[in-house]
């Protein structure tokens, strides 16, 4: 097993308490773990990139804080920010801050975390500074010893998983289907938004848990990856747009790449308890270019139990059936799935998660990964970095207001908000003001004069209400003619052709085989 790689960061000026550190800590754990800092760094290596490297590598990020560091810009905006981006993503990864003397580290972006010495005392104050040094060498060896121990016990080896990896092929449909966002955001220097353009992973809450638990949120990266979700049962709640069927995608991805057979199925499809191996092998048909030979690979992949027609008494009998057929299963469903207790106490032997609203760090990612598209490679850091940090500062200053909640869907729709640059992009005052500004843009993107937008507000609301009669989000081309016919009685229209070919290049309206 391969030795956990610390990087170790700090100030020059601190320089002599990096070097003591060091003299206790390598005797003691030596052999487990593999230490980076500047000091390592050889004759010719491009420094920025160096450090870059070896802190995507790190399994622990141990800071030596005092007020020199936190003036450090560098310490600060480039080691801090990747560390904490990369702990996001790796709940695994553990960040250490090391207090050397006073200073305003409890107002810094490291104060939720457990610093060394023990209740944050500075260094400074030991009468023995030797006794400081040791206590922080003992600790940081305890959490190496834990996350080998971890390893050993835990991680399986992707490779078994990957060896006879499945030969077959997705479907040039359903691939495209996985790529796409699920809903339409524009952005004015790409065309088309792809879902690894855009997506980020959300925190978990872990739904069963001790009362000392330290770990009680998660990462989603980290918890779903394929080898430990492969022959478990896992449950994911989550509330209305919260992004469920967008993490369905990317989980089923990241299981393909794998080398696992994901099968992705939405709950509705659930009708009758007698026919779930018809469902899945039809999925299967719809997804894979060829047959299903094994069933050992199988993931199922349910997205939102909830929307199955059946009564509960009868999804009770679908859980059951579904964990009799299948090992692997990945089941999400909707917050309300919380109100039907006895449906919910039979998912006690399933790991049980719930999506939380985006955090500082997702909103930092997502405003990061949005201000990165269709950028030049010699656009100045500095501005890019000062860019991002004032849709972000707009962004919480929108969602203090309790305007929209921090769901991915509804940050994307702020940032196309605030790239418009209108004056009224901070006068929002509800989700009705937030998607009727989306309705703007997109149609203006469609080269629809102004003086025509409430003929065309106008004909989206008698469609959607055409649409919601008749409980479902898309209509037939039968339908659209028939609604053409009743929106002609009602309404003087010079061309319907017309007023449906902007809103289908505005993307607010989308034609499906």
């Amino acid at each position: 097993m391969r030795k956990i790689k610390i990087f170790l960061s700090y100030c020059h000026v601190d320089s002599a308490h990096k070097n003591k550190i060091l003299n206790f800590l390598i005797p003691n754990s030596g052999e487990q773990i593999e230490i980076w800092h500047d000091r390592e760094l050889l004759a010719g290596d491009d420094f920025s990139d160096e450090i870059k490297s070896k802190l995507e590598q790190s399994d622990i990020f141990i800071f030596l804080v005092s007020q020199d560091f936190l003036n450090s810009k560098y310490c600060l905006n480039v080691e801090l920010d990747i560390a904490l981006k990369k702990k996001a993503e790796e709940d695994e990864m553990r960040i250490i801050p090391v207090i050397l003397d006073y200073c305003t580290f409890k107002k810094s972006k490291m104060s939720p975390y457990n610093a060394l010495p023990s209740d944050a005392r500075p260094i400074s104050t030991y009468e023995n500074l030797n006794q400081a040094y040791l206590e922080i060498a003992n600790e940081i060896s305890e959490v190496v010893s834990y996350m080998t121990q971890s390893r050993l016990v835990e991680r399986r080896d992707i490779s078994t998983l990957s060896s006879d990896a499945t030969k077959e092929k997705l479907k040039l449909d359903f691939e495209k289907n996985l790529n796409d966002l699920g809903f339409t955001v524009q952005h004015s220097r790409k065309d088309t938004l792809y879902l690894h353009d855009l997506f980020i992973y959300p925190d978990l809450k872990r739904m069963k848990y001790d009362f000392d638990d330290y770990d009680v949120f998660v990462g989603a990266k980290e918890t779903l990856e394929p080898e430990k979700i492969f022959n478990k049962n896992t449950l994911i709640i989550g509330e209305e747009q919260s992004g469920k069927s967008t993490l369905c995608k990317v989980i089923f991805q990241d299981c393909f790449a794998a080398g696992l057979m994901p099968i992705l199925v939405k709950g509705d499809q659930f009708k009758k308890t007698s026919e779930i191996e018809q469902v899945v092998l039809s999925h299967h048909k719809e997804q894979y270019q060829g047959s299903l030979v094994s069933k050992s690979k199988i993931i199922i992949i349910i997205d939102d139990i909830t929307e199955s027609p059946i009564n509960e008494k009868f999804k009770r009998t679908l859980l059951q059936n579904l964990k009799s057929l299948y090992k692997s299963l990945i089941i999400i469903a909707d917050s309300k799935i919380k109100f039907s207790e006895q449906l919910l106490k039979d998912f006690d032997s399933f790991n049980r998660y719930e999506i939380t609203n985006f955090g500082h760090i997702q909103r930092s990612q997502i405003v990061e990964k949005w201000n990165n598209i269709g950028t030049d490679e010699s656009i100045n850091l500095e501005d890019q970095q000062s860019s991002n940090d004032n849709l972000k500062r707009n962004i919480d200053s929108i969602l203090m207001k309790n305007i929209v909640p921090s769901k991915p869907i509804f940050i994307l729709m702020i940032l196309q908000i605030l790239e418009s640059k209108s004056q009224n992009n901070f006068a929002l005052t509800s989700y009705g003001h937030c998607y009727h500004s989306l309705i703007v843009q997109a149609i203006n993107k469609a080269n629809v004069k102004m003086d025509e937008l409430n003929d065309y507000f106008n004909y989206l609301c008698e469609l959607s209400y055409y649409i919601f009669n008749k409980g479902n989000s898309r209509i037939t081309l039968q339908d659209l003619e028939d609604f053409k016919k009743q929106y002609s009685s009602n309404y003087y229209i010079v061309s319907h052709d017309e007023v449906l070919k902007k809103l289908i290049k505005s993307n607010i309206l989308n034609i499906f085989n």
